[in-house]
């Protein structure tokens, strides 16, 4: 089921980019309409049983700006860091796999270069990681598809005229077998 998942993860991925950068920009006002960036991730891996993981992860973002307040974004990070996790002298080990979330995001405050924005769409997440069955922690992996949200600031680079920065939390997947978040750090040029 892995490489059935994992295939049209990328496919979509690859659609969506296409369309964001052939998207026309708007004459009404000097925008920049695309973006690429990359962005670096602290991700918290909670598995019930088992205690919480840090894996990072280094994550590619594109993304198409539908007004000056909404913007279509996807986003695929491959693989993270590994961790390796202890219970009642097991060991097993964990990494997020493959990551790649769609979203929208939207603006709610821009004061003087900064602005407060909200995400909300689907991430799909393939993690290897260790599970408890019967006693035992095994090594398993997991694959989830969620509603994501999150919440962020991003600011323009003063000497940079084209970057901006971003420093965002997100709550990627929240299922009872396997909760992932993120604190992310990173940076977007705009074309």
């Amino acid at each position: 089921m892995k490489n059935l998942l994992s295939k049209p993860a990328l496919m979509a991925w690859l659609v969506l980019s296409t369309i964001g950068l052939a998207a026309p920009a708007s004459a009404e006002t000097k925008l920049l309409t695309n973006y690429w960036g990359i962005s670096y991730h602290f991700l918290n891996l909670d598995t019930p049983g088992v205690a919480a993981i840090n894996p990072k992860m280094v994550v590619v973002d594109i993304g198409h700006h539908l007004s000056p307040s909404w913007s279509l974004e996807t986003r695929m990070g491959v693989p993270s860091t590994e961790e390796t996790i202890e219970w009642n002298g097991q060991t097993a080990n964990q990494r997020v796999n493959l990551l790649f979330t769609a979203q929208m995001r939207k603006g709610v405050v821009n004061y003087k270069g900064a602005e407060l924005y909200g995400v909300f769409g689907l991430t799909y997440s393939n993690v290897s990681t260790g599970a408890l069955q019967s006693g035992t922690l095994t090594q398993a992996t997991k694959e989830a598809l969620d509603l994501s949200y999150g919440l962020g600031v991003r600011f323009r680079l003063a000497t940079l005229s084209r970057m901006t920065g971003h420093i965002e939390y997100d709550r990627l997947t929240s299922l009872t077998q396997q909760g992932l978040s993120s604190l992310n750090i990173g940076v977007n040029y705009y074309f």
